[in-house]
Protein backbone atom coordinates (compact mmCIF):
# COMPACT_ATOMS: atom_id res chain seq x y z
CA UNK A 1 0.00 0.00 0.00
CA UNK A 2 2.84 2.42 0.88
CA UNK A 3 4.61 1.62 -2.40
CA UNK A 4 1.41 2.34 -4.33
CA UNK A 5 0.97 5.76 -2.57
CA UNK A 6 4.60 6.62 -3.23
CA UNK A 7 4.22 5.74 -6.91
CA UNK A 8 1.01 7.79 -7.12
CA UNK A 9 2.74 10.75 -5.45
CA UNK A 10 5.60 10.51 -7.94
CA UNK A 11 3.20 10.45 -10.89
CA UNK A 12 1.27 13.44 -9.53
CA UNK A 13 4.46 15.41 -8.85
CA UNK A 14 5.82 14.66 -12.33
CA UNK A 15 2.50 15.67 -13.90
CA UNK A 16 2.39 18.89 -11.89
CA UNK A 17 5.95 19.77 -12.92
CA UNK A 18 5.20 19.02 -16.58
CA UNK A 19 2.09 21.22 -16.49
CA UNK A 20 4.00 24.02 -14.75
CA UNK A 21 6.86 23.79 -17.27
CA UNK A 22 4.40 23.92 -20.17
CA UNK A 23 2.78 26.99 -18.65
CA UNK A 24 6.15 28.72 -18.27
CA UNK A 25 7.01 28.09 -21.90
CA UNK A 26 3.75 29.72 -22.99
CA UNK A 27 4.05 32.73 -20.69
CA UNK A 28 4.20 36.07 -22.47
CA UNK A 29 5.92 39.07 -20.86
CA UNK A 30 3.55 41.98 -20.14
CA UNK A 31 5.54 44.31 -22.39
CA UNK A 32 5.24 41.96 -25.39
CA UNK A 33 1.83 43.34 -26.24
CA UNK A 34 -1.72 42.25 -25.86
CA UNK A 35 -2.79 43.17 -22.35
CA UNK A 36 -2.73 46.73 -21.08
CA UNK A 37 -3.02 45.59 -17.47
CA UNK A 38 -0.20 44.53 -15.19
CA UNK A 39 -0.93 42.68 -11.97
CA UNK A 40 1.55 43.18 -9.15
CA UNK A 41 1.56 41.01 -6.04
CA UNK A 42 2.48 42.66 -2.76
CA UNK A 43 2.56 41.28 0.75
CA UNK A 44 0.53 44.16 2.13
CA UNK A 45 -1.29 47.19 0.73
CA UNK A 46 0.13 50.60 1.48
CA UNK A 47 -1.88 52.88 3.76
CA UNK A 48 -1.14 56.01 1.67
CA UNK A 49 -0.07 56.71 -1.88
CA UNK A 50 1.64 59.84 -0.56
CA UNK A 51 5.29 58.88 0.12
CA UNK A 52 5.24 61.00 3.27
CA UNK A 53 1.96 59.47 4.48
CA UNK A 54 3.50 56.38 6.01
CA UNK A 55 7.01 55.26 6.86
CA UNK A 56 7.06 51.59 5.91
CA UNK A 57 8.80 49.18 3.57
CA UNK A 58 5.51 48.52 1.77
CA UNK A 59 4.83 52.23 1.27
CA UNK A 60 8.35 52.79 -0.04
CA UNK A 61 8.10 49.96 -2.57
CA UNK A 62 4.81 51.31 -3.91
CA UNK A 63 5.68 55.03 -3.90
CA UNK A 64 9.04 54.43 -5.61
CA UNK A 65 7.04 53.18 -8.59
CA UNK A 66 4.57 56.07 -8.57
CA UNK A 67 6.50 59.27 -7.93
CA UNK A 68 9.80 60.77 -8.98
CA UNK A 69 12.07 62.32 -6.38
CA UNK A 70 14.49 65.23 -6.54
CA UNK A 71 17.39 62.89 -5.80
CA UNK A 72 17.75 59.13 -5.97
CA UNK A 73 19.81 56.92 -3.70
CA UNK A 74 21.90 54.35 -5.55
CA UNK A 75 21.87 51.23 -3.36
CA UNK A 76 24.88 49.75 -5.17
CA UNK A 77 27.19 52.74 -4.70
CA UNK A 78 25.63 54.52 -1.73
CA UNK A 79 25.66 57.76 -3.69
CA UNK A 80 22.95 60.25 -4.53
CA UNK A 81 22.09 60.51 -8.23
CA UNK A 82 20.00 63.05 -10.17
CA UNK A 83 16.24 62.72 -10.27
CA UNK A 84 14.03 65.75 -10.82
CA UNK A 85 17.01 67.79 -9.64
CA UNK A 86 19.75 67.68 -12.25
CA UNK A 87 22.30 69.11 -9.82
CA UNK A 88 22.45 70.12 -6.16
CA UNK A 89 24.70 71.54 -3.47
CA UNK A 90 24.59 71.83 0.30
CA UNK A 91 25.78 74.97 2.08
CA UNK A 92 28.15 73.69 4.76
CA UNK A 93 27.33 76.55 7.16
CA UNK A 94 23.53 76.67 6.97
CA UNK A 95 22.82 73.14 5.75
CA UNK A 96 20.56 74.56 3.03
CA UNK A 97 20.10 72.30 0.03
CA UNK A 98 20.03 74.13 -3.32
CA UNK A 99 18.80 72.26 -6.38
CA UNK A 100 18.67 72.94 -10.09
CA UNK A 101 15.41 71.49 -11.39
CA UNK A 102 15.42 69.46 -14.59
CA UNK A 103 13.67 71.33 -17.40
CA UNK A 104 10.89 69.88 -19.54
CA UNK A 105 9.22 67.86 -16.76
CA UNK A 106 5.43 67.82 -16.69
CA UNK A 107 3.30 67.24 -13.60
CA UNK A 108 0.38 64.83 -13.57
CA UNK A 109 -1.95 67.68 -14.55
CA UNK A 110 0.16 68.65 -17.58
CA UNK A 111 1.67 71.77 -16.04
CA UNK A 112 5.44 72.35 -15.99
CA UNK A 113 7.25 71.17 -12.86
CA UNK A 114 8.82 74.18 -11.11
CA UNK A 115 10.26 75.51 -7.84
CA UNK A 116 6.76 76.21 -6.45
CA UNK A 117 5.99 72.49 -6.68
CA UNK A 118 9.14 71.68 -4.70
CA UNK A 119 8.28 74.34 -2.12
CA UNK A 120 4.79 72.88 -1.71
CA UNK A 121 6.14 69.33 -1.29
CA UNK A 122 8.35 70.40 1.61
CA UNK A 123 6.08 73.11 3.06
CA UNK A 124 3.36 73.12 5.70
CA UNK A 125 0.50 73.69 3.22
CA UNK A 126 0.81 70.10 2.07
CA UNK A 127 0.08 68.77 5.55
CA UNK A 128 -2.60 71.26 6.53
CA UNK A 129 -4.94 70.58 3.61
Amino acid sequence: MTHRRSALRSILMTSALAIAAAGLQQATPAWAGGDSEIIVAVTKLTVHLDPMGSNSNVNERVSNNLVETLLNYDLATGEMTPGLAESWSVDETSGILSVTIRQGVKCHNGEDFNAEDVEYMFGPARYNS
